[in-house]
């Protein structure tokens, strides 16, 4: 795949943009304040409410009460004097949905790749990647939280694997920050870093040592991307770098996760490394009801 210089990229992103921006004007402006709304306290009734909770079940022409963000009550004819009252009849409401792996900085790109090989995902990833700048992050990370709000998802799981500086990090966290939602973020390393090098790994302790300050109200909270002994785009990550990232992780007390996905050469010579591994996946927090 050829060099693409950032003039290039954001040439195609206007051209990109342009489709929709008579309608996103406002949200893309960034203008608006980054505060959040006052969460308040909301009463839905009358609606189909699915509970997901096997002792309840889905409860027909039910309420849902919620107060400063949190869930308190579920059931029929509940009173909630000074709630703001949303008519939910005909409706479905049930809880949000949880998102696990999304690289939310790579929502710019989409519909970029081609059909051949050269022209796939991580070769265009890894070329695009390079030449972003924070706000290209930021930007990327706010559509994909539009969309993840739109499609009834209020959990994401943001595999963060473009961070070329700590401005990289801060931008990406502030479009979660200002979006309300849930989510972990996990911290990775940059398109086209080489394989002997770990991630920023002072950059790591700080936020972990500060995460209050990033961490939008409790709502977020902080993992690692980890690479593994391999990537898409790079190929073999040396035992100096994996292993320094990985325990940097587990002396902080940080959950960490990769994408298992490797062809055979690779996860053979992840056995042979004798990496660390585990046999379940990594938990994500539990949403509060």
């Amino acid at each position: 795949m050829k060099a693409t210089t950032r003039r290039e990229f954001l040439g195609g992103m206007a051209a990109f943009g342009a489709l929709g921006a008579s309608g996103c004007a406002g949200l893309m402006s960034g203008s608006g304040s980054a505060r959040l709304p006052e969460r308040g306290e909301v009463l839905i009734r009358n609606a189909y409410v699915m509970t997901m909770d096997s002792n309840v079940g889905d409860l027909p022409d039910a309420d849902v009460h919620v107060r400063q963000g949190a869930i308190v009550a579920v059931g029929r004819n509940i009173q909630a004097g000074g709630a703001q009252v949303i008519e939910g009849r005909g409706m479905i409401v049930l809880p949000g949905f949880v998102e696990t792996h999304w690289h939310m900085w790579n929502t710019l790109l989409r519909s970029m790749s081609g059909d051949k090989r050269e022209h796939g995902y991580f070769p265009t990833a890894a070329a695009l990647g390079k030449i972003y700048l924070p706000e290209d992050m930021y930007q990327g990370t706010r559509l994909s939280a539009a969309e993840a709000l739109n499609g009834g998802i209020t959990f994401v799981h943001d595999w963060c694997h473009n961070i070329r500086g700590p401005d990289y990090a801060d931008a990406n966290l502030r479009a979660l920050r200002e979006s309300g939602l849930r989510g972990r973020f996990s911290y990775g390393s940059a398109q086209g870093q080489p394989g002997t090098q770990p991630i920023d790994l002072d950059d790591l302790e700080r936020r972990h040592r500060e995460w209050n300050k990033y961490s939008g109200d409790g709502l977020l909270s902080l993992g690692l991307a980890w690479r593994g002994v391999a990537t898409g785009a790079t190929g073999a990550v040396d035992a100096s770098a994996y292993r320094k990232d990985f325990e940097a992780a587990r002396r902080l007390g940080i959950r960490r996760s990769r994408r298992k996905t490797c062809s055979p050469a690779t996860c053979s010579a992840s056995t042979r490394s004798g990496s660390p591994r585990r046999k379940s996946a990594p938990s994500l927090p539990p949403a509060r009801r």
